[in-house]
C-alpha cells in the first residue's frame, strides 16, 4: 500500500464517490466539503491511497494539522486511513512538526484517533458538533 500526492484522476475519483455517499436528505457527508478539497489539491496537500488505479482514501492537511482523513465507505477496515496517517506523520515529523492538529466530527471515529495517539477533551466538556484531536510527535 503506497501514499501518493493526488493526480487529476484521483481527485475527480474522489469527488465522484464523496457525491454519490452523500445523504442530501441529512446533509451529511463530505460532498459539502468539495470545494476545500479541490483547494488542498490545488496547493498539493491531497494524499491518496490506491486500491487497483482508484483512489480510495484521502488526507487533505498541511504540515500540522489534519483537515480530512476519509475513506471510501465501502472500504473502510482495510488499513487505508492508517497508512495515510502514519505517511502524514512521518512527513510531519521530517519538517521538524511538534504537534498535529484536527477535528473530528462528534459522528466521526474518535475511537480512531485515539488508538493513534490523539487526545482529545472529554466528550461532555465538548458542546460543538466537531471535536478538537491532537497529538505530539516524538
Amino acid at each position: 500500500m503506497t501514499v501518493e500526492l493526488a493526480d487529476e484522476t484521483d481527485l475527480r475519483t474522489i469527488l465522484e464517490w464523496l457525491h454519490s455517499e452523500y445523504d442530501s436528505e441529512a446533509g451529511e457527508g463530505f460532498w459539502g466539503n468539495r470545494r476545500d478539497i479541490q483547494n488542498y489539491f490545488d496547493w498539493e496537500l491531497l494524499w491518496v491511497v490506491r486500491e487497483g488505479n482508484k483512489a480510495v482514501a484521502f488526507l487533505a492537511g498541511n504540515e500540522d494539522t489534519i483537515s480530512y482523513l476519509v475513506t471510501k465507505c465501502d472500504k473502510r477496515h482495510r488499513g487505508y486511513g492508517e497508512e495515510l496517517l502514519k505517511a502524514h506523520e512521518a512527513r510531519a515529523r521530517a519538517n521538524g512538526v511538534k504537534e498535529l492538529r484536527g477535528e473530528c466530527s462528534r459522528k466521526g471515529p474518535i475511537d480512531f484517533w485515539l488508538k493513534f495517539g490523539f487526545e482529545s477533551p472529554p466528550l461532555d466538556q465538548q458542546p460543538a458538533a466537531y471535536i478538537p484531536i491532537k497529538k505530539v510527535l516524538t
